[in-house]
């Protein structure tokens, strides 16, 4: 059996995400977040991505002042049949480290 790795604790933070293809930043895709970490995040998705896709993200956390951005690449995907969402991981590539350090270490006193 193999076990999986994980470098980074993960967190269930639900936050609106806004994606945009690096390679056509004008395009927006609204996304959700089911899991956040130092290392990457996970999203809820409508759109099926193609693979080794690169991302702008903005992390939109309940405080106004407290955008996260941030750029990932797709590492997973699983297309669901029966909903019209996908669930995807992706490995952060540049984050804004002091905010998201500051956002999980809040995650982590609750």
């Amino acid at each position: 059996m193999l076990s999986e790795r994980r470098n980074h604790t993960r967190y269930a933070l639900l936050y609106k995400v806004i994606c945009s293809p690096s390679e056509n930043p004008a395009k927006k895709i609204i996304a959700r977040s089911f899991n956040v970490s130092l290392g990457g995040i996970g999203l809820t998705i409508k759109d099926f991505l193609n693979e080794n896709r690169y991302l702008n993200l903005t992390i939109c956390t309940p405080k106004k002042d407290m955008l996260i951005r941030a750029c990932g690449k797709l590492v997973w995907q699983s297309r669901s049949h029966d909903i019209a969402e996908n669930r995807v991981g992706l490995k952060f590539t540049e984050i804004q480290y002091t905010k998201i350090k500051k956002l999980l270490a809040q995650a982590a006193q609750v």
